[in-house]
């Protein structure tokens, strides 16, 4: 059986080199296999403004696997539900909006962390989990070790518990969201 592999993006980080990637607002899998064909690490799919259905979702993840890039899916809001949907299809990891402090990051990492690291639901008959064919101790291991949470700040409220979210355990990197940001500030976009 083919071993899993390590999250590419993470790898990039960790070695200290620049990650490229770009943001997916198409329903065309094609799109996104393309970006990884053209060497780009990652890709964030965006479901929060783009509306997709379950099954377009998933074959743009799988489009961004094919392409060997780290489909990040930008999910709708914090909802646990949505952040393990989107691990179980594929995802190499989850950018949740809206982070606005400490306690929202750590529901976060919970709902993305089988235990003991955090919540989140066992459900192998999935992409991620190869279809029940080795969704085992091995593939919960490799989800919390491997897919990614980024919590994205957007919130004036959430820079007074910057250095707390960051610090979070199980937290990957912050995303910065500059309009939703600039709306709560009081200043026009």
């Amino acid at each position: 059986m083919r071993s899993r592999q390590p999250n590419r993006l993470r790898e990039v980080i960790r070695r200290g080199d620049i990650a490229l990637g770009s943001c997916l607002y198409s329903f065309s899998p094609a799109l996104i296999e393309l970006a990884g064909f053209c060497g780009l690490d990652f890709c964030r799919i965006d479901n929060e403004h783009a509306w997709r259905q379950d099954q377009s979702t998933e074959d743009v993840l799988r489009g961004g696997l094919l392409g060997g890039l780290v489909p990040l899916l930008r999910v709708d809001r914090d909802n646990p539900y949505l952040i393990r949907k989107a691990l179980e299809a594929g995802a190499g990891g989850v950018i949740i909006p809206h982070a606005k402090g400490k306690a929202d990051v750590q529901r976060m990492v919970e709902a993305a962390k089988f235990h003991p690291l955090g919540k989140r639901g066992y459900g192998g008959l999935c992409l991620s989990g190869k279809w029940g064919v080795d969704a085992g101790e091995e593939w919960m291991d490799w989800s919390n070790r491997e897919q990614l949470v980024i919590p994205m700040v957007e919130d004036v409220g959430a820079l007074e518990e910057i250095d707390e979210i960051m610090a979070t355990k199980g937290v990957d990197g912050i995303f910065f969201g500059p309009a939703d940001f600039s709306i709560s500030a009081g200043v026009p976009l």
